[in-house]
């Protein structure tokens, strides 16, 4: 009795330490929140780092970390300074310098294009300082700003002829942890090296549309309150969005990706546009969650397109999307619209769709009659009977017969290869006499066998026709 009593004492114990300290957790910000009573960067503050620059990754770096920057409109002397002076101490010199702006507080919109060098697109200025998939991009840039201005003064909408620009951000930029409570406009800018946004937190809209970056782009665990535009613009090196959080919509229509794009964990709220998009290496999508609709129509994946673990609550679009590739659905769970319409793949791709929760009450999957059911993939039978007989059901619904066929088909094949391995895949030097006959052997055989391998392992042909109770024909 007394032991008992003292055992639910010290589980009252225990039960309220977990308690409050689940209370610590929960009242504590995460660690990427910038707090809000950071120091306000002050003018005589911003000269002084303009003037004493850090070096970062052998960059010199103007070093404005863990301030709260005040940039909204009733602040406006000092947002005129902070972007005349930044502008000035950025664009100095040829070489590159980087600005890190990390675990500080952005209080009202930061405007990157006023930051960033104007890069006039007469096609008289070299391009000998960028690697040579920049400089080509940038010369086709340069032909569409000059063509878009042209077209302008010719249809007097652009009454005084003004030469075509474009806006040049040369060295790194850094905002880990970082919270902008404002918009961030950044369109059409050349990021030339590193950008860094990692677990920063973005209040407002983002708009990067036509944006370049040729150095990596590594936005892990960011998370995106507002709308985040990123139509049209090219990512030449590996980008990270892994774990992010987009609440809001998310465009990325048109968007181009030559390294590998890793979108792992992160959580879609709303809608996704990733219309015409293409994706050169490979795309990892494994254990997102797409609660709004997903629109991939037209997309170009020249490498795998991982969906791994994918929670799709929301329709997914991937009409006429091509794919170069498989695709890997393992796990995923389908609770609406999976749509496959006029999807091109390439000779021997296939959907892992292995594992994947498929209901046939609530799930649709969509494809090319004559296509869709033979690029459904399972290695096993076990473990995806429900899942076949739910895609059965799904195309028989649908009336499209043959890829319902060729879904029974994959069943019996898969059924075929289990019952072959059951009875093939047998051990004779360890099964036990029953399964020795469940296999064919008589009992008579079975014992010859378990006496003989007692002294030698049964390894060929030879060691089985050497039994006097196992012949050539019991053996074939």
């Amino acid at each position: 009795m007394l032991s008992s009593r003292l055992w639910r004492q010290g589980y009252g114990v225990w039960t309220v330490a977990i308690a409050l300290i689940g209370a610590l957790l929960i009242a504590v910000p995460p660690v990427w929140a910038a707090p809000s009573d950071l120091p306000l960067l002050t003018p005589a503050i911003l000269q002084d780092r303009l003037q004493s620059t850090v070096t970062r990754d052998a960059t010199p770096t103007v070093d404005l970390r863990g301030f709260t920057i005040d940039l909204r409109p009733e602040n406006g002397e000092f947002r005129d300074r902070f972007y005349r002076q930044l502008r000035a101490a950025l664009q100095a010199g040829n070489a590159p310098v980087g600005l890190d702006l990390s675990q500080s507080r952005i209080q009202g919109e930061l405007d990157l294009t006023q930051l960033a060098l104007t890069f006039f697109s007469d096609g008289d200025t070299p391009l000998g300082f960028l690697p040579e998939p920049a400089q080509q991009q940038l010369s086709r840039d340069r032909r569409r700003v000059s063509r878009l201005s042209q077209l302008s003064r010719s249809l007097l909408i652009q009454p005084q002829a003004a030469q075509p620009s474009l806006s040049l951000f040369r060295g790194p930029l850094r905002c880990a942890q970082t919270r902008f409570e404002g918009a961030v406009e950044g369109s059409d800018i050349f990021f030339l090296a590193l950008v860094d946004g990692r677990r920063a937190n973005f209040d407002k809209v983002v708009n990067w549309a036509t944006a370049r970056f040729n150095g990596p782009v590594n936005l892990f665990e960011a998370r995106f309150s507002g709308a985040l535009a990123l139509r049209n613009a090219i990512f030449f090196d590996q980008v990270r969005f892994n774990q992010g959080q987009f609440q809001a919509e998310v465009d990325f229509q048109g968007a181009e990706f030559q390294a590998s794009a890793n979108f792992n964990q992160a959580t879609f709220a709303a809608g996704a546009n990733f219309n015409r998009s293409t994706w050169q290496s490979n795309a990892d999508f494994a254990q997102t969650v797409w609660q709004g609709a997903a629109t991939l129509i037209k997309s170009n994946f020249q490498k795998a397109l991982f969906l791994t673990e994918t929670r799709l609550n929301g329709p997914m679009i991937l009409r006429q999307a091509r794919f170069g590739e498989p695709l890997n659905l393992r796990g995923a769970i389908v609770s609406n619209q999976l749509d496959f319409g006029d999807a091109q793949f390439s000779s021997g791709v296939y959907i892992n769709v292995s594992g994947m929760e498929f209901s046939a009450a609530q799930s649709e999957l969509l494809g090319s009659p004559g296509d869709i059911g033979q690029r459904l993939s399972a290695p096993v039978l076990t473990g995806n009977e429900t899942l076949l007989r739910n895609l059965v059901f799904n195309f028989r619904r649908l009336e499209q017969v043959s890829a319902a066929n060729q879904v029974e088909y994959t069943t019996e094949r898969l059924r075929l290869r289990d019952l072959h391995q059951r009875l093939f895949g047998l051990n004779v030097n360890s099964a036990p006499q029953r399964r020795l006959m469940g296999a064919g052997f008589s009992s008579e055989q079975a014992t010859a066998i378990g006496q003989a391998r007692q002294a030698a392992l049964l390894l060929s042909a030879a060691d089985f026709l050497a039994l006097d109770a196992v012949d050539f024909a019991t053996y074939v």
